[in-house]
């Protein structure tokens, strides 16, 4: 019933930051405390969008196989997307398990 937020006001994404500053970035986020750090190291280190972060289930994960299995259901391509886990994403997964 209402108009998509686009039709409302303009779209501003967050700015980008360089590439070169990637590595200072994330030893400083690994050092923070808190659930919303987590998850966004975890979604840098997987390139998932945030939802896909936040909406994901125990049920998707796969840590003997170092796999998350984002059902098409909750992917904006509506496709299954199978996103293979560096030792980092693990490591973050097992604390929360």
């Amino acid at each position: 019933m209402l108009p998509g937020r686009g039709k409302i006001a303009k779209v501003r994404n967050h700015p980008r930051l360089p590439y070169g500053d990637l590595p200072s970035f994330m030893t400083e986020l690994a050092v923070r405390v808190g659930i919303a750090a987590r998850a966004l190291e975890f979604s840098i280190l997987t390139a998932a969008r945030t939802g896909e972060v936040t909406g994901a289930r125990w049920t998707e994960i796969d840590l003997d196989n170092a796999t998350w299995n984002i059902p098409q259901e909750r992917m904006k391509a509506a496709r299954e997307h199978r996103v293979p886990l560096s030792g980092r994403a693990v490591a973050i997964l097992n604390r929360r398990a």
